[in-house]
């Protein structure tokens, strides 16, 4: 039971979206393909915008990184 409760509280999975044309990052932590397009669409965390990228590149990242990056965002 704890184990479960664990596993839940960390299941959250974060992204960096780099925009390949102008390199700028972004974190998230969901994103949308539009498949047709090939576009993805996502909130930025750092700014709570809403982004639609044509041409980009999306890797996991640790949650610990992820919040230190937002963090130093809003800062």
């Amino acid at each position: 039971m704890i184990c479960l409760a664990g596993l839940i509280l960390c299941g959250c999975t974060y992204y960096r979206v780099r925009d390949v044309p102008t390199g700028k990052e972004y974190i998230t932590d969901n994103y949308h393909l539009n498949y047709a397009g090939g576009a993805i669409h996502f909130t930025d965390l750092k700014t709570g915008k809403i982004v639609t990228l044509s041409s980009s590149e999306q890797e996991v990242i640790p949650a610990d990184v992820a919040k230190r990056e937002i963090a130093s965002q809003k800062d």
